[in-house]
């Protein structure tokens, strides 16, 4: 099972990073890259920070990880914006309820347009940028083959295995 990120209320901004060294960075932003370091097979770059991407996985791909954080109940007031730029192949967004994962969507850039289409977008810059709502977010997760071909793969927990299964 894998452990719920951090909070300042279950042990606050913490003073180690990753990588041993001392951080002041988001803890759960730096245990979301360690999640999908992880969960690719991939390696996070010597510094916390670069240009575009956090990650490269085993094929060479850039990953760019970001989290999304929202209550339980009602409706969801934190959305995400998803933008492609040089550099980066892969966007994970870690969707986080009530601190709690409930998954990973990895998002191949390239089909961005066409991931925007299916989820019926219209707004400008979709050759570059997809605005989520709650509601795509919801179903990219509850019904990850409806997006397969489109460039996603959705990791849910307790297994963290890639849905649908690639063949």
């Amino acid at each position: 099972m894998q452990p719920s990120p951090p909070t300042a209320q279950r042990g606050g901004l913490c003073s180690k990073r990753w990588d041993g060294h001392t951080s002041n960075r988001d803890p759960v932003v730096e245990w979301a890259e360690a999640l999908v370091e992880k969960v690719t097979g991939g390696k996070r770059e010597k510094g916390p920070v670069q240009a575009g991407y956090d990650i490269v996985d085993p094929l060479g791909r850039h990953i760019e990880v970001r989290t999304l954080q929202n209550s339980p109940g009602g409706p969801w007031v934190n959305e995400h914006s998803v933008a492609a730029a040089p550099g980066r192949d892969l966007y994970a967004l870690v969707v986080l309820v009530d601190r709690e994962p409930q998954g990973i969507l990895m998002m191949d850039l390239r089909r961005l347009p066409q991931l925007g289409a299916a989820l019926h977008k219209r707004h400008a810059g979709l050759d570059h940028r997809l605005e989520l709502t709650g509601g795509n977010i919801k179903a990219m997760l509850e019904d990850p083959a409806q997006f397969a071909s489109l460039g996603l793969t959705v990791y849910r927990p307790p297994t963290w295995r890639p849905a649908p299964e690639p063949h």
